[in-house]
């Protein structure tokens, strides 16, 4: 099977609706391509682990992603067609 003949994955139409989520969706968004664990990205931004799955649910729900997975597949994807900053990102 030729790369052309692929269909799109269905997380990939995330990537243009990521101006919907707020500043901190978007920065916990941006945290995901690298995989990390709710612990990691709430130490990172210092929140609590809590507010980082509300606001993993909150990005799913806004990006019309079923699963985490698919979620950082998307920030994976999102920041190596864009080069995001936090100032863009608000």
């Amino acid at each position: 099977m030729h790369t052309e003949d692929r269909p799109t994955p269905s997380w990939m139409a995330a990537v243009a609706k990521v101006g919907r989520l707020t500043t901190r969706e978007q920065e916990v968004f941006l945290l995901l391509a690298d995989g990390p664990t709710n612990g990691e990205i709430a130490d990172s931004l210092f929140i609590t682990e809590r507010t980082v799955r509300a606001h993993i649910v909150s990005i799913l729900a806004k990006l019309g992603l079923c699963s985490r997975l698919k979620a950082c597949l998307a920030a994976a994807a999102y920041t190596q067609t864009t080069t995001p900053t936090l100032a863009e990102a608000g």
